[in-house]
């Protein structure tokens, strides 16, 4: 028969000998780096967007041209085609 989980019975057998309060800590001290990473991203996101909404220069041409329409349906494809690919 065909065991979709080969593993699962050594589950944890390599991290028998680590200690729970250290994989803890190392798992909370990964988890608070990619926090900050996404934080960090989200604070320049806004900065380019306040940026570039009080800058008329910047602003007009994209919007009051049809590279609106190319502009948003470009991200829409994008984040659609992340989330619906297979893993």
């Amino acid at each position: 028969m065909f065991d979709q989980y080969p593993n699962q019975s050594r589950w944890g057998a390599g991290a028998a000998g680590v200690d729970r309060a250290a994989f803890d800590e190392g798992l909370r001290k990964h988890m608070l780096r990619v926090y900050n990473f996404m934080m960090l991203g989200l604070g320049v996101t806004g900065l380019v967007a306040l940026f570039v909404a009080s800058t008329p220069a910047l602003y007009v041409p994209i919007f009051t041209t049809p590279l609106k329409w190319r502009c948003s349906w470009r991200a829409r494809r994008r984040c659609t085609f992340r989330s619906s690919r297979p893993r």
